[in-house]
């Protein structure tokens, strides 16, 4: 009888372990790096059709009433000229909005009000709405307050809202963003 002397293997050696490991680990980092930007354009979806809302009830309000509207998030009624119901406003034919404006429902990252005026709060002086360095709207009109946006929040919103405006995305055309509050404000009607 003649026997062979070869012996067989079973499981794996400690190098194809370490592969196996290595290429999961990259295929995990992948899938988590793409699930967190669908979040992040998730939000910025939300956001972005928000403005397409208010730009809209605004534009209506400004029609029936001949006034601005001011949408406060979590006041009295009285701070809500969009939503809810307006004795006090000759005209109004609302609510312009479903539901009030609230506290990270509405914007996913923060708080957020509809302003009638675009200096509000003196945060800004205005918008520079043609990007040619001076500021086209600078007093009545409605802008859109929001906080808690970062920064690649704020570059793909005013990608959406100023394609081709000239001059710098952070304080040029319809959205303005700061980089040290993190506030963004848009444009929304004047």
């Amino acid at each position: 009888m003649n026997h062979s002397s070869h012996s067989t293997r079973s499981g794996f050696s400690l190098i194809e372990l370490v592969v196996t490991m290595t290429i999961l680990a990259i295929l995990v980092g992948v899938v988590s790096f793409r699930s967190g930007s669908l979040v992040e354009k998730g939000k910025t979806a939300k956001i972005l059709s928000l403005v397409d809302t208010l730009r809209t009830a605004c534009s209506l309000y400004h029609a029936d009433t001949g006034q601005y509207a001011y949408e406060y998030t979590n006041y009295a009624a009285t701070h809500r000229k969009l939503s809810g119901t307006q004795t006090s406003v000759a005209g109004w034919n609302g609510p312009y909005i479903e539901a009030p404006l609230t506290h990270n429902g509405s914007n996913p990252y923060g708080s957020l009000h509809v302003y009638n005026n675009v200096q509000a709060n003196s945060w800004i002086r205005g918008f520079d709405v043609d990007g040619d360095g001076t500021e086209d709207v600078t007093s009545t009109g409605n802008m859109l307050w929001l906080s808690g946006i970062p920064e690649e929040a704020a570059k793909q919103i005013d990608a959406a809202l100023d394609k081709g405006v000239k001059g710098t995305w952070t304080d040029s055309g319809r959205v303005r963003w700061s980089s040290s509050s993190k506030y963004c404000w848009i444009l929304l009607y004047y």
